[in-house]
């Protein structure tokens, strides 16, 4: 290492020297299998850099917390789709008496965002003909579902020809035996819980009868603390035929925040506590542009909502994981007050935000489909 010499610094800690070289060489093992995109040089390389911008007395901590990273490589991200698909089609049929057709034609799959998952699904579980759109709809994710609902609640008589697809489409998702909802990661809960507050009032607007369709929540990723406030929300609700399935899932022992954290020995534990807390203090409160504190209860220490993961997957790195792992006080996004004494901070995983600044897209988003709630607090049940 450069300024920072390794050696000298594990013995001066008395950390774990073993641990902590096991966690590197098993990490640089998976960045081989699928290297980390947002970054430049080894992983070695890169912890240098962000220790040479901590004070020295939290570089132990620190490179402890480096070396516990939870990488998931690509080939593992591909396991987990072909797993889901596995535990849904199984599940449907043991515990919901479903038998999936031999190419799939009663099930819609859908995802939670615009992210490519349905065709890796299809592709990896060798789904054939999925654009086929006298079968499949052309509905792949809740805000296509939401924006079919509102064009068939236009009355135009100069659209009837758009009206009528639109309608049709609704119908055959409508008729399908089950729902697969898609999403890469489910960690907080939070933004899935909203989700699926949408597709349930879809799912009750576009059917009636006795037909209901099966939903299947499939996460590739998903916390034990995601999966409990989804059931405790299902639970209260009341809402039935619908079950949470995820391939790869972390429990509190992943947790840096929490009681339960076991990547650590008590005192280097607290140790990372500290230097977490100094950390988003002194250098991610900085930058204006992460507004997403606000929702994270005006605090990012151990993450989004608190979460407190060391996990890094090949495509980013989620902002429930540690920002020691993700900050970037150099991203061209980054904005701070005229004056302001910046530490030139860059994590090992440095993460490509999908939204920073201002949410207006997802204001909108809500305010859409408050609209459409709106327009059936009147008593009328369904869309047909």
């Amino acid at each position: 290492m450069k300024n920072v010499d390794y050696w000298e610094l594990l013995n001066k800690h008395q950390t774990n020297i073993d641990h902590i070289n096991l966690g590197f060489h098993n990490l640089h093992l998976f960045e081989q299998m699928s290297p980390y995109p947002h970054s430049e040089g080894g992983i070695m390389e890169r912890v240098t850099n962000a220790l040479e911008c901590l004070p020295s007395k939290y570089r132990g901590a620190a490179l402890s917390v480096f070396s516990s990273v939870i990488y998931v490589p690509d080939s593992f991200l591909s396991a987990a789709l072909n797993y889901l698909w596995w535990s849904a089609s199984t599940s449907a049929f043991h515990n919901y008496g479903i038998e999936v057709s031999e190419q799939a034609d009663n099930i819609h799959i859908m995802e939670v965002d615009q992210s490519g998952l349905i065709s890796q699904f299809a592709h990896i579980n060798k789904l054939s003909a999925r654009l086929n759109a006298d079968v499949h709809p052309r509905i792949s994710d809740v805000q296509q579902l939401r924006t079919m609902i509102s064009n068939s609640l236009i009355n135009n008589p100069d659209s009837s020809v758009e009206q009528e697809y639109t309608t049709e489409q609704l119908r055959l998702v409508a008729n399908k035996d089950v729902w697969i909802v898609l999403t890469d990661k489910a960690l907080s809960g939070q933004s899935l819980i909203a989700d699926l507050k949408r597709i349930e009032f879809s799912r009750r607007l576009l059917t009636h009868g006795e037909h209901s369709p099966t939903i299947f929540v499939c996460a590739q990723i998903m916390t034990s603390l995601a999966e409990d406030k989804i059931n405790t929300w299902i639970t209260k609700n009341e809402i039935e035929n619908i079950q949470i399935l995820s391939a790869i899932k972390f429990d509190n022992r992943t947790r840096v925040g929490h009681e339960e954290c076991a990547l650590f020995d008590n005192k280097t534990h607290e140790s990372v506590k500290k230097l977490c807390m100094w950390f988003d203090k002194n250098v991610v409160a900085k930058d204006m542009s992460l507004t997403f504190r606000k929702n994270s209860g005006g605090e990012l220490t151990f993450g989004y909502h608190n979460t407190g993961l060391t996990l890094v997957d090949c495509l980013n790195t989620p902002t429930n994981s540690l920002p020691l792992l993700w900050f970037n006080a150099l991203d061209h996004s980054a904005t701070y007050k005229e004056g302001e004494k910046v530490i030139p901070y860059t994590g090992p995983f440095p993460r490509i935000h999908s939204r920073r600044g201002g949410s207006s897209q997802r204001v909108n988003e809500n305010i859409l489909w408050q609209n459409i709630i709106s327009q059936f607090e009147d008593g009328r049940s369904n869309l047909f």
